[in-house]
């Protein structure tokens, strides 16, 4: 989260600004996941094996946003995206694909729209 409001103050460009907003859509994922396993858990209705099995994709997809986090730090526009390709060239099973897949589209959508006008 902290990322996440840094990287949408003014000075850091319009390439963070949806890099973070595309961070933020996943993190509230994430935070949906935990409502509803804390509501499972409420009604006495989730074992350790079913808890293990829901948050397993959604620690990776954390573990993955923290990598970013930690790439991109201190880049802006085209180097944010470099690096943020260069994140998604290291493979990685299809959920982290598609993961930085959707950040990659979602951060370099200003930049296109810039290289456009």
């Amino acid at each position: 989260r902290a990322f996440i409001k840094e990287q949408v103050r003014y000075e850091r460009g319009m390439v963070a600004h949806a890099l973070a907003s595309g961070m933020r859509v996943l993190v509230k994922e994430y935070l949906v996941l935990l409502a509803q396993l804390e509501h499972q858990h409420r009604l006495e209705q989730l074992s350790l094996q079913k808890l293990w099995f829901y948050i397993q994709p959604a620690m990776q997809t954390m573990l993955l946003l923290q990598d970013i986090a930690r790439r991109v730090k201190g880049a802006a526009g085209g180097e944010l995206l470099n690096r943020l390709q260069g994140a998604a060239e290291l493979g990685g099973d299809e959920k982290s694909a598609e993961v930085t897949h959707f950040l990659l589209t979602r951060a370099s959508a200003p930049y296109l729209d810039m290289l456009r006008q």
